[in-house]
């Protein structure tokens, strides 16, 4: 996966999702490996979460092998991440 920006927690769970459906990995099995439950995955993944706790997120991106990096802001002229993923 290449690196992705995102601007909202929304966007952040479609970045979830994808990978955790491109690992086969059933939401429950997640959710398991990342000592979160289920009901909350879910909510992430559909945007429904609207202020997700840092430490859950990282243990979530943790379990799917992502990294979260901060830096300076990109130019607004690149793609954004809706753009890419071609769904939101």
């Amino acid at each position: 996966m290449r690196p992705v920006t995102f601007y909202s927690s929304p966007q952040l769970g479609s970045v979830v999702r994808a990978e955790r459906e491109s690992r086969s990995l059933a939401q429950a099995e997640l959710a398991e490996q990342a000592g979160v439950t289920r009901q909350w995955l879910v909510r992430l993944e559909t945007g429904r979460l609207t202020n997700p706790t840092l430490q859950n997120v990282l243990r979530v991106l943790d379990s799917l092998g992502l990294d979260l990096t901060v830096g300076p802001r990109a130019s607004r002229n690149e793609p954004d991440l809706g753009h890419l993923m071609g769904r939101l």
